[in-house]
């Protein structure tokens, strides 16, 4: 947690990290506060037990702060607000007509594999937001033609996590070891060209879905299991 009175920002999700870096940026995009970098374990230490907090200078509300693990490589990025204000709804990005939006929230509370859900539902999204996720947008588009290849969205109401799968078997194995099989979550394109991965942590139990092949790299690196392509999709062009 970052905290200059009267304003603060949670950022969570560095399981694994030792140190943090970061950077506060006001609201031109000019940064005024960072952490030192001269060395790999340059920054903030993290605690191993409850919340880091990280005090800031020339903080005001709405500068950008963002954090980075030294170890893993995530990157997460706040906005700085009164801490009793209720989270600002997400804004709803604009996507071809022939497509929907996929998009991923964080409990930043989640112990056990509960930690990222996957939704192309923004109510539901924005919801999430509102009950204190972390809003991490759109991470790719997908087809909104109902007759294409389903994707099932499965949850695990031992340890809250969710799993995203086209395969019938799968979805069928894990209804009968006790999942909850919540339906068709999205549709893919045979012909979609890009890659969207799914990983795996053993010690949490949690299936991470995602475009970008930093994010399996620090991943995997951080002791996720890589189990490749779960399906195309289409990615954001930024």
């Amino acid at each position: 947690m970052a905290r200059t009175a009267p304003y603060t920002a949670k950022a969570a999700g560095f399981n694994g990290d030792a140190v943090l870096a970061y950077q506060l940026a006001d609201v031109s995009g000019k940064i005024v506060d960072q952490s030192a970098s001269s060395t790999p374990l340059s920054g903030v230490r993290v605690q191993t037990a409850g919340t880091t907090e990280i005090e800031l200078k020339n903080a005001k509300e709405g500068y950008k702060l963002t954090v980075t693990g030294r170890q893993s490589g995530k990157t997460v990025t706040v906005t700085l607000g009164k801490g009793d204000e209720t989270p600002s709804t997400p804004e709803q990005p604009e996507v071809p007509e022939d497509r929907e939006a996929v998009y991923r929230a964080f409990n930043p509370n989640g112990t056990r594999g509960g930690s990222h859900l996957c939704t192309t539902n923004f109510d539901e999204y924005t919801n999430l937001i509102h009950a204190g996720w972390i809003r991490e947008g759109e991470q790719f588009q997908t087809t909104n033609d109902t007759k294409a290849t389903p994707v099932y969205r499965l949850y695990n109401e031992n340890d809250g996590s969710h799993l995203y799968t086209l395969k019938e078997d799968e979805k069928n194995d894990l209804v009968k070891a006790g999942w909850k099989n919540e339906g068709v979550a999205w549709h893919v394109a045979a012909d979609a060209p890009d890659t969207v991965y799914r990983l795996y942590n053993k010690n949490s139990g949690e299936h991470l879905l995602t475009v970008s092949e930093t994010e399996v790299n620090n991943a995997v690196k951080a002791g996720w299991k890589d189990e490749g392509l779960a399906f195309k999709a289409y990615a954001i062009k930024k």
